[in-house]
């Protein structure tokens, strides 16, 4: 489906858990990875929720795992620290809605809230 008006191309992408389209996003434009980012609201706010954080929040484990996995690996090269503007990380979106596997993951790697 075409992304809603809060999300790019790569966060949405990111949200509907497609990692080919994240990876082929990313490929074209590999600084995106952190400064891409969701509007809160659709109202040209940043909210901060950058394509790790989309992917956290759903539950997208292989996804955030590739995220995460540093550009010198083949990864998307995120920061763990990564931040929404309310202060969000990755571990505490997914803890929020409930991403069991994702958190397990996150905490086994130092993941913070």
């Amino acid at each position: 489906p075409p992304a809603p008006p809060e999300h790019t191309p790569l966060t949405w992408a990111a949200w509907c858990g497609d990692l080919l389209t994240v990876q082929s996003l990313l490929q074209q434009s590999p600084a995106k990875v952190s400064r891409d980012m969701v509007k809160r609201g659709g109202q040209g706010v940043s909210g901060g929720e950058t394509a790790l954080l989309c992917a956290a929040q759903q539950g997208h484990l292989d996804l955030v795992q590739w995220l995460l996995t540093p550009t010198s690996k083949g990864g998307g090269g995120s920061s763990p620290r990564e931040k929404n503007i309310d202060g969000g990380t990755a571990l505490l979106l997914a803890s929020l809605h409930g991403r069991l596997a994702t958190v397990q993951w996150l905490l086994e790697r130092g993941g913070s809230s």
